[in-house]
């Protein structure tokens, strides 16, 4: 799920894992979808892995007109284990922090949203329209609005926790400039990583 404006695809858009579990959602009510769990590579704003993510998808449509849509995609009951490597703010001075590192087996939770929008000549909201595993946005999408369709993501914010275990630095918060940017970072010890404001 760490993004900053152009990894915002990572944890939208990964080849990921579906989950052991059976589907428990699918299910459209008023344009609601979901619950689908999902298991994801979450890349952090140096570019490679950080963190293995298993996380519950909820989508929610609403049609702005004859053909576009604004889609929310809600993370909840996320939890993450990270990989040893650059930390996932490690490349994001936006907050004045230096950069830095992140052990392997560092646990903790998220959630978070993105929005989209959406334009689509086709929309197909039926209760199978996404079958099992589902587990991707660009899975979900494609079921509903089919191959044609053209995505813009407008608005993210994700909130990442780790309580103790030796780091610097417990919370990260990866968001699009316009919902404030990225904060803090989930952080081991410091780091030599080169590091590049991404909002203004």
């Amino acid at each position: 799920m760490t993004r900053f404006i152009l990894l915002v695809s990572a944890l939208a858009t990964a080849a990921v894992v579906a989950s052991g579990a059976a589907q428990s959602g699918g299910n459209s009510n008023n344009g609601k979808f979901g619950p689908y769990p999902s298991q994801t590579p979450d890349s952090g704003t140096c570019g490679p892995t950080w963190a293995t993510d298993n996380v519950n998808r909820h989508f929610k449509i609403r049609r702005t007109g004859a053909n576009t849509f604004n889609v929310t995609e809600k993370f909840k009951r996320g939890t993450f284990t990270t990989v040893a490597g650059p930390s996932p703010g490690a490349c994001d001075s936006s907050d004045g922090k230096g950069p830095g590192i992140v052990a392997a087996g560092v646990t903790g939770k998220f959630h978070g949203y993105l929005r989209m929008a959406i334009t689509s000549a086709t929309y197909t909201p039926a209760a199978a329209a996404c079958a099992y595993p589902c587990a991707t946005t660009g899975q979900f999408l494609l079921s509903v609005f089919g191959p044609g369709y053209t995505r813009v993501d407008y608005a993210w914010s994700f909130k990442y926790n780790a309580r103790h275990q030796g780091l610097v630095y417990h919370h990260w918060r990866n968001a699009s400039c316009n919902r404030g940017g990225n904060r803090g970072d989930i952080q081991s010890a410091a780091g030599a990583a080169v590091e590049t404001a991404t909002c203004p």
